[in-house]
This record gives C-alpha cells, structure tokens and sequence, in this order.
C-alpha cells in the first residue's frame, strides 16, 4: 500500500495499533529508522 497522504499514514497507523500488529506498524518507518520517547531509542529495525 503507498501511503501518500498524513491521513492516510494516521490511518494505518491507527488500524495497525488497533490490530496489535507490531509488523504491519513497523513497516510504515523507513528501513534505517528508530522510534523514541523521552530521547530514549526503544525500537530499530536492523536487517542483517
């Protein structure tokens, strides 16, 4: 799916949280990128 809108990333966002599926949202994020909270990284997608 390409996601070409904010709303439509809100969207997904939100179906993948509401789903409980960690993959579906992990794929949104850019492969080298990190999530972080209180400038403490918690999440990075490594590919080996």
């Amino acid at each position: 799916m390409t996601i070409s809108t904010p709303e439509e990333l809100l969207k997904q966002i939100t179906e993948s949280i509401n789903n409980k599926d960690l993959d579906s949202f992990v794929s949104l994020y850019e492969p080298e990128a990190s999530l972080s909270t209180n400038q403490v990284k918690i999440l990075t997608e490594q590919k080996n």
